[in-house]
């Protein structure tokens, strides 16, 4: 049962997900871009941060609505499992702020999940933030009052990704226009626990924009809180969909490199290892290290040395 689930150690084997996914040993992500050949003293002390919240969970009333909604074709855009891990997560650490980019029929699952705490929606469509409200109203009983949806606008398209990395354009990846005091509060300081990456539509403008700035806001909490807190124990839950296409695959190792994650498979398709895939990374003060210690090495993007 996915809703109790823990490592035993950094080091070994993660037990079956479901009794169906096994995943390896931790290990730093490999991938296309020319990235430095070593790894750094945080890098390797990021193998041995990862840990999964452990929480009863197999009787609440969340985990029978999710089983509802994985019947529900229509409405289940993901797996159980996948809801699953992103359910107990903010169930075991609620109430915290939660920032979701994309809305969909399953938004209420955060909403739900993250009672007491904040649930912040951003969407580049309309029609689908209307239509989730209008579902998360009428069939979850949410009063409208609750609901925070916003618009946004994501400038890029889906091809540009290896012009960004080649010309290190983060002016371009800055151009994604979204509710300022909302996101990054009136101070500047607005603190985020929890980001979910699953928008916009991969095929129009590519998710340069949103994994970027989940980047920016995981990067954001971690300084603040050394700084001004003393606080070097904070954890940010990122969590990246549709790990199996080029962009959020590479962009997520660009800009969270090293950063102890856990992959989380779609098992509705009869190819698992090639669609739907999601990413779990833990940001924690190792992973921020490791991002200032290549930023001081000149590295073009925080894990991409150069292209």
């Amino acid at each position: 049962m996915f809703s109790r689930f823990s490592f035993s150690s950094p080091q070994t084997r993660i037990s079956k997900l479901v009794g169906a996914v096994a995943a390896g040993a931790i290990f730093l992500l490999l991938f296309v871009f020319s990235v430095t050949p070593t790894q750094t003293r945080s890098e390797q002390m990021l193998l041995a941060s990862f840990s999964l919240p452990t929480v009863s969970f197999s009787k609440t009333p969340l985990d029978y609505w999710l089983k509802i909604q994985h019947k529900d074709e229509e409405r289940a855009q993901m797996t159980y499992e996948q809801y699953s891990a992103l359910s107990i997560t903010l169930f075991a650490y609620r109430p915290v702020n939660a920032l979701i980019f994309g809305v969909g029929s399953d938004s209420f699952i955060y909403h739900w999940a993250n009672k007491g705490g904040r649930t912040v929606f951003l969407e580049d469509s309309d029609e689908w933030i209307k239509l989730a409200k209008k579902s998360m109203h009428e069939k979850e009983n949410v009063p409208l009052g609750e609901i925070e949806m916003y618009s946004v606008n994501y400038t890029t398209d889906y091809m540009e990704g290896i012009p960004i990395l080649r010309g290190r354009n983060y002016s371009r990846l800055n151009e994604f226009q979204y509710p300022k005091n909302v996101v990054d509060g009136a101070d500047g300081k607005m603190s985020w626990d929890f980001i979910l990456v699953d928008g916009p539509l991969g095929h129009e403008h590519g998710r340069f924009q949103s994994i970027y700035h989940a980047y920016r806001l995981a990067r954001r909490k971690l300084q603040l809180d050394r700084v001004e807190k003393n606080d070097r124990t904070t954890v940010v839950h990122v969590f990246i969909h549709d790990t199996e296409r080029w962009i959020e695959e590479n962009f997520g190792n660009v800009f969270f490199g090293n950063a102890s994650y856990y992959t989380l498979l779609n098992r509705r398709y009869q190819n698992a290892l090639s669609e739907g895939q999601m990413r779990y990374y833990q940001c924690n003060h190792e992973w921020l290290n490791a991002v200032l210690e290549n930023e001081r090495k000149g590295f073009a993007f925080p894990f991409l040395k150069e292209w």
